[in-house]
């Protein structure tokens, strides 16, 4: 028997003078599975593990696919046998294939450390993720000192201005030198002001020229930083610029040099571990977001793109209304009420800035997450009647509004709710708030809005309007 399966079986029926059928027709509960060999062939290879174990969990065992292990060259003997079967099986020799591994348990994806770049006997480069980056902290309590790199607005806006984004300026980074010229004694002139945009612009061709045709360069002069293992991240003691160039391009890793000793501490192999093991006891083959770690960056997530476009856009934002507010971009002590389910992905970023935070979505695997990256539970605040600057909330998590109501989050002075929804599914409730960006996760769409509520009131109504 030849067949196609696919999800769109009752449209297609027949390909090549063949049936299509769908994976859970009858047919296939009548026929001794093992006499099979199926052939994945889906464009898109980074779906072939998922297919494959689809087709496990039903019984199949003679699978031909492109296990997502192997394709990112940390696969086991078996899975890099089946990718050479499928090398062959594509050329048309098939003749030559003499046997097939079988695929008899869900192929889970085995997490490997693929960050190291370099080392030697103290020091070790290696990609790190930019989310848990902060400026320098040698000068405590200065209004530059300790911000997260995402939120470092001088800087950033200063190097999008010279790629073209005409929503930022390089105001805010004179400003910041200005102030340093005065501190240090220096006179400040249009003239001076002149030369430092020449002389920043110059630093931004050279990096960004370097960006295209020699990325190694990024490398070679990797930012220093120390780490905090207390706060679970870490400080720069050198390349603030270049941090900022990344982060203005919204990279998510970045390289960097520390102590050997400062890695291992990250790493955190107890906690690794642990993670691994809940993964594979609870079979998760997806991840639902990002776990910004060496072992984990290549482990599938379908929804990291939109997630680090939020964080970037969220830390953006708070940023630039902080610094118009009180002229500087720190969020110490900003309270913000969050019901995002991303295994505390954003939180843990605002709980290092210095955000006191109340969540309210508690599960084994983001406990076990916020071990990994030191984040103890009495980081987490309790809900008080003082109400909360912004409200992060995401309309798929369950009970959503029933949640929000609860708590009663809004200050008497005015609440900002950021809200995540599903673009099919509310796109023409887009209109109720302010559209701040849109982005895809899981395959789709998703639009971030934000609206200024002053009541319980108008809060029941927004729900009401949303749900």
């Amino acid at each position: 028997m030849f067949c196609y399966i696919d999800k769109r079986a009752e449209e297609i029926k027949y390909l090549n003078t063949l049936p299509v059928f769908y994976l859970d027709d009858l047919i296939f509960e009548k026929i001794n599975k093992d006499e099979f060999v199926i052939f994945i062939s889906v464009k898109n290879v980074f779906e072939h593990t998922d297919v494959a174990n689809e087709l496990i969990k039903r019984g199949f065992h003679n699978i031909i696919y492109r296990p997502l292990s192997a394709i990112n060259g940390v696969g086991s003997e078996k899975q890099n046998r089946i990718n050479e079967v499928y090398d062959v099986f594509e050329s048309g020799k098939i003749e030559e294939i003499e046997w097939i591994p079988k695929s008899l348990k869900i192929d889970m994806y085995v997490p490997q450390n693929r960050s190291i770049i370099a080392e030697d006997a103290c020091t070790i480069t290696a990609w790190f993720p930019i989310d848990i980056l902060h400026t320098d902290n040698k000068v405590k309590g200065h209004k530059w000192s300790d911000i997260p790199v995402p939120a470092f607005i001088p800087h950033i806006d200063l190097f999008r201005h010279i790629a073209g984004d005409s929503s930022c300026t390089c105001d805010v980074y004179l400003e910041y030198c200005t102030e340093s010229a005065i501190n240090n004694g220096i006179s400040v002139t249009e003239a001076w002001k002149a030369n430092v945009i020449k002389n920043r612009s110059s630093v931004y061709e050279h990096m960004s020229h370097a960006a295209e045709l020699e990325a190694d360069f990024f490398v070679r002069n990797a930012v220093n930083a120390i780490y905090d293992k207390e706060q679970g991240l870490f400080n720069l003691n050198s390349g603030k610029h270049r941090a900022a160039f990344f982060a203005s391009m919204k990279r998510k890793y970045i390289p960097m040099k520390v102590a050997k000793e400062d890695y291992s501490a990250f790493i955190n192999m107890e906690w690794c571990s642990r993670l691994e093991k809940y993964l594979v006891d609870n079979e998760v083959m997806q991840l639902k977001a990002p776990i910004p770690h060496p072992f984990f960056y290549d482990y599938p997530c379908e929804t990291k793109e939109f997630y680090y476009n939020y964080m970037f856009w969220l830390l953006h934002y708070i940023g630039v209304k902080q610094y118009t507010m009180k002229n500087n971009v720190s969020l110490n002590g900003l309270r913000i009420f969050s019901l995002l389910d991303d295994y505390g992905f954003l939180e843990r970023i605002l709980i290092g800035a210095g955000v006191l935070l109340v969540h309210n979505i508690n599960d084994e695997i983001t406990d076990i997450i916020n071990k990994l990256f030191f984040v103890k539970s009495s980081f987490f605040q309790k809900t008080n009647d003082d109400g909360f600057d912004y409200i992060l909330v995401d309309l798929s998590v369950k009970d959503v509004g029933d949640k929000l109501i609860e708590n009663n989050p809004i200050k008497r002075d005015g609440t900002e709710v950021i809200i995540i929804l599903d673009g099919d599914k509310h796109k023409e409730r887009a209109v109720i708030g302010e559209k701040c960006f849109a982005s895809i996760m899981d395959g789709k769409e998703k639009i971030c809005l934000k609206k200024e509520i002053t009541s319980l009131t108008e809060l029941k109504v927004l729900m009401e309007q949303l749900l």
